[in-house]
């Protein structure tokens, strides 16, 4: 398997929530979650259970393991966030 990137997006996000000594442990996290979709999907998937985690491991596994059932609900539950909490 090739090695995979996070996008800038995503490694601030994690940067943003998690202290230094977690970085590593989360990217591993989120790199782990790969269903079978488009980067721009799976992107979008990532960075939305990130998001909606808040930096709280326990939610981001629970996210990241939504992703692999159905990334689109995770998108969808960040929308909804976005809503809720404008700008």
């Amino acid at each position: 398997m090739a090695h995979e990137d996070l996008s800038e997006r995503i490694t601030l996000a994690i940067e943003a929530q998690y202290t230094e000594d977690k970085h590593r442990e989360i990217k591993a996290l989120v790199l782990m979650c790969s269903p079978d979709v488009s980067k721009i999907n799976l992107e979008n998937a990532r960075y939305s259970a990130l998001m909606l985690s808040g930096g709280d491991n326990r939610k981001l596994v629970e996210y990241l393991e939504a992703i692999e059932l159905d990334f689109r609900d995770v998108i969808y539950w960040y929308s909804l966030e976005l809503e809720k909490h404008p700008g």
